[in-house]
């Protein structure tokens, strides 16, 4: 799943939450219309200026127990943050980091 979404983000298809979203899809997990949820998603443009990967990550998981340990996965992996913004400027992961480690997280909640 990881290698999906980060082809995907690579070739410049789609931002880092559509990246996500298409390894979802991928993988029949998630629908078209996820695709284009996300499509304004990139960027800082995900509700509260969250990363777009996790942000797609999250969205796709029911259990609020395993989106909890995903964003403090996340926070940990980051330095402390959430928003896109912060990520970026602390430059603890790189925009293709978070796409890998938003689709390992999926991947593994979904075992």
């Amino acid at each position: 799943m990881k290698q999906i979404a980060v082809a995907y983000y690579l070739s410049k298809k789609g931002n880092c939450a559509q990246s996500v979203a298409f390894a979802l899809q991928q993988k029949g997990w998630a629908s078209n219309s996820t695709l284009e949820e996300m499509a304004g998603c990139g960027a800082g443009r995900a509700p509260e200026r969250m990363c777009g990967a996790l942000y797609a990550a999250i969205k796709s998981v029911a259990d609020p127990k395993i989106v909890q340990e995903m964003k403090a996965r996340f926070v940990e992996a980051s330095g402390g943050h959430l928003s896109c913004p912060q990520i970026r400027a602390a430059r603890k992961l790189t925009c293709v980091q978070c796409v890998e480690l938003a689709s390992e997280m999926l991947e593994a909640s979904h075992k």
